[in-house]
């Protein structure tokens, strides 16, 4: 934008547009961990920078590292994020920077420490049930089996 003098000369008046970098995302948090993956989610900031957030940045930082490295190839437009490709049994923290026209914001807070394993849940007690089930089974039957050919024995006679 530019202003001109009553004679029509340009005049230089710098940038008059009020956008800046946003805020950085709140309530970051780490869910859901497998021996692969991790969940990452989070809200918006509360200040966009008056401009709209065009996507969000998720960076990760393995335990006793150094430097957050950036997970994402390009910028997440919603709210979560599956981190996948994570070494199983190693703890990751995570944190999240908004990005808008203006620039990048500072990251967020870091999630508190999460291990990337499998839970021990449903899946492996349904497993447990299955082979419980099937032992179970296997012994009622043996147990029939004994109990016909002790009845033979008095049937026999």
């Amino acid at each position: 934008m530019y202003l001109y003098s009553q004679l029509g000369h340009q005049l230089s008046v710098g940038n008059l547009d009020s956008t800046e970098k946003p805020d950085p995302p709140l309530q970051v948090e780490a869910r859901d961990p497998t021996s692969k993956s991790i969940t990452v989610t989070w809200k918006a900031p509360d200040n966009d920078g008056g401009c709209p957030i065009q996507g969000y940045i998720v960076e990760k930082i393995e335990k006793d590292g150094d430097r957050y490295e950036r997970v994402t190839p390009s910028l997440v437009p919603g709210f979560s994020y599956v981190v996948k490709g994570l070494t199983e049994g190693m703890e990751y923290q995570f944190r999240v920077r908004a990005e808008n026209a203006a620039g990048v914001s500072e990251p967020s807070r870091s999630t508190q420490p999460i291990k990337a394993a499998d839970p021990v849940g449903m899946e492996k007690l349904q497993k447990f049930k299955k082979y419980l089930f099937v032992s179970l089974n296997f012994f009622s039957f043996k147990l029939l089996i004994k109990i016909a050919q002790v009845s033979q024995l008095f049937f026999t006679f």
